[in-house]
């Protein structure tokens, strides 16, 4: 099914930094792998399983396609890495100071 016709939105567990990296996200990431689901990380104690293709780039295209907004003039503001579809889609993307690394190497 696609992202909008999904029947659920988000899972989230939350454990401790060190569990996700190295544990809890490879294990759903290889248990996900093809499924319409993905993981995420927006803090370093909550992993975030979402439906592939369903991200703030989405919204925010759905949201400056009804105002009538140019993508150029649109602003975004992230620093984990849920942002990250929505800063590459931006027009005018900032990073705030302690956005995650990944984000900065992107």
């Amino acid at each position: 099914a696609a992202a909008s016709e999904a029947a659920w939105k988000k899972g989230l567990i939350f454990a401790e930094p060190e569990l996700i990296t190295r544990v809890l996200r490879p294990l759903m990431d290889a248990a996900l792998e093809g499924s319409p689901a993905t993981t995420m990380q927006a803090i370093d104690t909550m992993l975030e399983v979402v439906p592939r293709g369903f991200n703030k780039a989405v919204a925010a295209s759905a949201v400056a396609s009804q105002l009538g907004i140019p993508v150029e003039r649109i602003g975004a503001v992230g620093d984990g890495e849920n942002d990250r579809e929505m800063l590459l889609w931006a027009g005018r993307p900032v990073l705030v100071a302690n956005a995650a690394p990944t984000l900065r190497d992107a």
